[in-house]
């Protein structure tokens, strides 16, 4: 009743859900509350979840990227993997934290410049790539892939 009754209403509509209030006089009231069932995308990111389990690491990863929010995500995603991470958001830091970490197993680096513009030229030897936007599970196959010397 009052204000929780319209709260409940309001949570229930915003999930694209819907409230039934029955009343019978001498019997009181039911309220059944219906709530459309998990979207596939939400099980798959639950699947998707597990399958990293098996894909994780323990090396130390360099990561460059100059975008602060990209790189905190990465840092996240690498974290729950196992992986220790050291963040740099510039070349010259990632130089500096190279020279004071020699048990980098990994440098996870941002190729493209502020403007997008992407060289797609010739790689260096023993470099990979991954395109952006990519999902959680496709660095992780990739790190164990480079780290592991899967092909």
């Amino acid at each position: 009743m009052g204000l929780g009754l319209a709260t409940v209403l309001c949570v229930v509509r915003h999930a694209c859900g819907y409230v039934c209030a029955e009343s019978q006089p001498g019997q009181g009231s039911v309220s059944s509350v219906y709530l459309p069932a998990a979207p596939e995308s939400v099980q798959r990111q639950q699947e998707d979840r597990a399958a990293l389990e098996d894909l994780r690491g323990t090396e130390s990863i360099l990561l460059v990227e100059d975008q602060d929010p990209l790189r905190e995500s990465l840092c996240e995603i690498l974290q729950e993997l196992g992986y220790t991470v050291l963040e740099a958001e510039d070349a010259d830091r990632a130089e500096q934290i190279a020279c004071c970490h020699k048990d980098i197993s990994l440098v996870l680096i941002d190729i493209a410049p502020p403007s997008g513009f992407v060289n797609h030229g010739p790689r260096h030897e023993g470099s990979d790539f991954i395109q952006k936007p990519f999902a959680p599970q496709v660095v992780a196959q990739k790190l164990v892939q480079l780290l592991d010397g899967v092909s």
